[in-house]
């Protein structure tokens, strides 16, 4: 049975640890945001968090990429941020890669299907490459004409560009619809549509966030001082149960 003035005492000491616990909590309260990615685009993600007061830790994982992580409360503004900047980025696949050995045959339309596919990839990705460019479609039509017919339709390819703003994408017009017909045998300038559009204004840093220090430095100090501050007052509440225990039990024997 406790006696009931060291029951004041115990609820303090169960609200210290409940304290504790929530200081525990707010250490690990990094929540992933982004994973399966280069090493390079980890740290293009960082450089455009940290510098917008949003500390961000990036992880090993296998086969040599990376995961991104950013506490709960930070979540929802650094993935509009980093989808207004076009990451992460989109992976595209080669030509190679499309047509790896395999035991199955697999028939003419599939091949060409498969061709069309591939070569929109490589286009998608030689755009991507470009200064300004956030996302790059790329969409061909290669009939399959009658070699022996005397009437054929010819290609035709459609390309969708989202860029960011301050990039003058527009008088780049002729080179991108050349490099798209110059990629596709039977393709004429004319009939490739190319569309451009800007994308909306990313918030820019403010002059405050610049210092705010990167995640990996600033939780290990905040936890450390939550665990220690906790630590010192639940040994004072101890100290202070067994001191009054003790002074009980002194006077219990001298009455006896």
């Amino acid at each position: 049975m406790i006696p009931p003035s060291q029951r004041p005492l115990l609820r303090a000491l169960r609200f210290c640890f409940a304290l504790l616990a929530l200081a525990l909590l707010a250490g690990c309260g990094k929540v992933p945001l982004f994973s399966d990615l280069s090493e390079l685009e980890a740290n293009e993600m960082m450089a455009i968090l940290l510098p917008r007061n949003i500390p961000c830790e990036k992880i090993a994982a296998k086969d040599e990429k990376w995961a991104l992580k950013v506490s709960s409360a930070d979540f929802a503004r650094a993935m509009e941020l980093l989808r207004a900047q076009g990451y992460p980025r989109d992976k595209f696949v080669k030509i190679g890669d499309v047509f790896q050995k395999s035991g199955l045959v697999s028939s003419p339309t599939e091949e060409r299907i498969r061709y069309m596919y591939a070569l929109s990839q490589e286009i998608a990705d030689t755009l991507m490459r470009i200064d300004g460019v956030m996302n790059a479609r790329v969409h061909i039509v290669i009939p399959d004409n009658d070699p022996l017919a005397e009437k054929v339709t010819p290609s035709s390819a459609a390309v969708f560009i989202r860029y960011r703003p301050g990039f003058d994408l527009e008088s780049l017009t002729p080179q991108l619809k050349s490099l798209v017909t110059r990629s596709i045998e039977g393709l004429n300038y004319d009939n490739v549509s190319l569309v451009l559009v800007p994308a909306a204004n990313a918030p820019a840093p403010s002059a405050s966030a610049k210092l705010a220090p990167p995640a990996a430095s600033l939780d290990p100090v905040l936890l450390g001082g939550a665990v220690l501050a906790g630590a010192i007052l639940v040994a004072g509440l101890v100290w202070l149960l067994q001191k009054q225990t003790a002074r009980r039990t002194v006077v219990k024997e001298a009455a006896a």
